[in-house]
């Protein structure tokens, strides 16, 4: 269901159930109800590809506000060879300039902290460690099967 804006009520105005399933039980199921998406990845130099790994994405958004899912894991045909700063598109463009947080998995390995930022329309780059270098396939490792990257974040659309 989607977010509808609330009613402005007005004195002796008679509730009926059709009223108060829209304006109040429908914006609750919105609030809980994710939708699932298919994040675009792509990069300097060329467009990544999945090939046997999975890349995922879900959102919820209502009154403005989006809270998103991204992730990533490395298959063993994934290719992103040649290609850096790599982009994540969101579900709605945010209105304004602004980071979601994330990490970066090296499994079995290590982890590294990462942002999603420096927005052009709806796709972020994926800064990682901590220097927030641009992901590529040599940063922050080497990717290999199994390895992930996981963005959970909220803004403003």
């Amino acid at each position: 269901m989607a977010w509808t804006t609330p009613r402005t009520w007005t004195s002796a105005e008679v509730v009926t159930k059709t009223i108060m399933d829209t304006h109040i039980r429908d914006n609750l199921n919105a609030m809980s109800s994710w939708t699932s998406y298919t994040p675009t990845w792509t990069g300097t130099g060329g467009t990544p590809t999945v090939g046997n790994g999975t890349l995922s994405g879900s959102y919820l958004s209502y009154g403005g506000v989006v809270m998103v899912r991204i992730s990533l894991t490395w298959g063993s045909t994934t290719a992103a060879a040649g290609i850096t700063a790599w982009k994540f598109a969101l579900p709605v463009a945010p209105s304004s300039a602004g980071i979601l947080p994330g990490m970066v998995v090296d499994t079995g390995v290590a982890q590294y902290p990462a942002v999603l930022s420096d927005f052009a329309g709806s796709a972020g780059v994926l800064r990682v460690g901590t220097g927030l270098t641009p992901a590529s396939n040599t940063s922050p490792m080497t990717w290999g099967t199994g390895d992930n990257v996981i963005i959970n974040g909220t803004y403003i659309a």
